[in-house]
């Protein structure tokens, strides 16, 4: 993706194969993942971003493919700028030349939710973070219906949290 003042940015997107064939793989007929889940449209699927930590790559967090495939949601890995997210507190490049990460990961849930024709909204996006990537998921935590940081910093909801959900434009 383009982004402004800094070009370029990447990130790897995963469909389970079971949702390009329009099957859950156990027989020929077509099935919708979330036919039985009230929340998620039956038509639609959850869109996971899983964000690395200081000092890794999006490969660190590729094995997290596998939970994509048993339970048949897309999953987006994004690379930070040389190895890090500027999450407010932390940390490395993308902090210190204040890099707007949280613009980038809105960039890509609005790029995958067009390009997937339907297949995941924003509705149904989640947020999962190691270390410095679980700061960044806190700190765009208005971005995703729900996130899980693992590890990452303790922020002042009122004060820190950026944008916050009244204020969401994915």
């Amino acid at each position: 993706l383009e982004m402004p003042g800094v070009g370029k940015r990447t990130y790897h997107l995963y469909i389970p194969p079971s949702l390009c064939s329009g099957t859950d793989g156990d027989d020929d007929e077509a099935s919708s993942p979330n036919a039985n889940n009230p929340i998620i449209a039956s038509d639609t699927v959850p869109l996971v971003l899983a964000l690395h930590c200081y000092g890794g790559t999006a490969r660190t967090m590729m094995h997290l493919t596998k939970i994509a495939d048993e339970y048949s949601f897309v999953m987006v890995i994004p690379e930070g700028m040389s190895s890090s997210w500027n999450s407010k507190y932390c940390c490395g490049y993308a902090l210190d030349n204040d890099i707007d990460d949280v613009g980038f990961l809105s960039k890509i849930i609005r790029t995958v939710e067009d390009d997937t024709g339907g297949l995941v909204t924003r509705d149904a996006t989640y947020g999962i973070g190691w270390s410095n990537g679980g700061y960044m998921v806190t700190y765009a935590a208005g971005l995703f219906r729900a996130i899980a940081p693992i590890s990452g910093h303790i922020y002042n909801v009122r004060e820190d949290i950026f944008p916050t959900t009244a204020d969401r434009d994915v």
